[in-house]
């Protein structure tokens, strides 16, 4: 009789482990399984990038399109409207940017930290003329990138969406060019230019590659590390969504 117990206490013993062995697995499988990316203009949490992270289709390398037609993105043009007025993209950039100054009437170069004064509408006005609309993942990199599915109304819509781009020095927009994040990073705000970059190619579902991948992620979870704020780079009304 004492045998027969030991088998059944036993055999409840392994049950029971059996049984906790499952839920640990279940458990570990949840928690390896990727949430939906949050699009926050703060960085929440190494989570939260996390999420953004598996959220990003990751490619070897990216196809070549030199020939690529940029007209298709900027056809038809689209205009903005900013207090009853109807204005162009690139003074929509700068007069919603966090980077302008509307007191002192002064605009800072998110990509070098260098201060334009003097901002005007003056078609003459030479402060002004140093500012090019900067879309963060470049038109080029993103024909390279997009889905196959893509129309030519996706891509207009992408190239007029105001939170994937913000104004900066021509200089700086002519050193960037269509560059990747593996291949080119701004003098300044490295953290917030590689998070917006990630958040873009995510909702855009862009591919990106490891290595462009790696950039971003080692950059942004040294600022977390480090107590640093990561935030996105442009608009202050324009906010993105999926």
């Amino acid at each position: 009789v004492k045998l027969e117990v030991e088998k059944e206490d036993k055999a409840d013993t392994e049950e029971t482990t059996s049984s906790e062995t499952e839920d640990t697995e279940d458990a570990t499988t949840e928690s390896n399984e990727a949430k939906e990316p949050v699009y926050n203009n703060v960085l929440e949490s190494e989570s939260d990038l996390n999420d953004l992270v598996y959220s990003i289709n990751i490619v070897e390398s990216l196809p070549e399109y030199d020939d690529y037609d940029r007209t298709v993105y900027e056809k038809p043009v689209k205009s903005y409207s900013l207090n009853n007025k109807k204005i162009n993209r690139n003074d929509y950039a700068w007069k919603t940017s966090k980077w302008f100054d509307e007191e002192n009437y002064t605009y800072t170069c998110p990509y070098t930290g260098k201060i334009i004064n003097d901002l005007d509408d003056e078609k003459d006005d030479s402060d002004f003329g140093n500012l090019d609309y900067d879309h963060i993942v470049s038109l080029h990199t993103v024909e390279r990138s997009c889905p196959d599915w893509w129309t030519d109304e996706e891509r207009n819509n992408y190239a007029y969406d105001q939170a994937v781009g913000v104004d900066v020095l021509n200089s700086s927009n002519r050193s960037k060019s269509d560059k990747t994040p593996s291949e080119w990073l701004p003098e300044v705000n490295t953290e917030d230019y590689c998070y917006h970059y990630l958040l873009i190619c995510s909702k855009y579902e862009l591919a990106m590659t490891q290595e462009d991948l790696d950039v971003c992620y080692d950059i942004i979870i040294t600022s977390l590390e480090s107590g640093e704020t990561v935030e996105v780079l442009g608009s202050k009304t324009a906010e993105l969504s999926k």
